[in-house]
This record gives C-alpha cells, sequence and structure tokens, in this order.
C-alpha cells in the first residue's frame, strides 16, 4: 500500500507521461495608441493553454513584479495605469516542470 501511495504522489508532483510545452516566443512591448501614454500592450507568440505571468520593472536588470496573468494562447496584455515617461521592462515567467522560467525581456 505504501508503494502505491508513493507512487501516485510522484506522479502528482512530476506528472505521468508530461509533455514539455513550448515557451511563449517574440515578446515585444509597444506604447498602446490612443491613450496618452498611459499603457503599454505586450505581445507574443505562444500556443500554449497556461496560466504565464507578466513581470514588469523599470529597470531591464532590476526587480520585477508580477503585472497580471494570462493564458499563453492569448498572445497579448495591456498593462495600463502607468506613469508617463517612466520606461517599463517585461519579462514572462512560466512553469516548466517545478522550475519557474522567464523569457528575454522587452522594454524601452
Amino acid at each position: 500500500m505504501k508503494t502505491v501511495c508513493i507512487l501516485i504522489a510522484l506522479l502528482m508532483v512530476f506528472g505521468a507521461g508530461a509533455v514539455a510545452q513550448a515557451p511563449p516566443t517574440s515578446l515585444r512591448a509597444y506604447d498602446t495608441p490612443s491613450d496618452e501614454g498611459r499603457s503599454l500592450t505586450l505581445e507574443w507568440e505562444g500556443e500554449e493553454d497556461r496560466l504565464i505571468t507578466v513581470m514588469r520593472s523599470t529597470e531591464p536588470d532590476g526587480d520585477y513584479e508580477a503585472a497580471g496573468e494570462v493564458l499563453a494562447s492569448d498572445g497579448s496584455f495591456t498593462d495600463g495605469g502607468l506613469e508617463e515617461g517612466t520606461g517599463y521592462y517585461y519579462k514572462l515567467a512560466y512553469a516548466s516542470g517545478t522550475d519557474t522560467l522567464y523569457t528575454a525581456v522587452a522594454g524601452p
């Protein structure tokens, strides 16, 4: 019985036959039109229906905070309420097994 419980626990943690999912690619950020500089739109290529976290910083190598969560397959996110004249940098965080991986940084 212990062996069965351990096997079930391992399958829950590592997945049964889990297939590696492709990460989002081609992240780009641009000023959202017609909003007086108050938001940025992010776009990327992604086909997986998995949750990703949009991470934001004012420095490319700075501390990033979560700006929102969306499905990778959505392909876009609009980050509103930003301070005009401030440069923002973004990367996407996504789970790969037990690790959190990040895309390349996009920004000004």
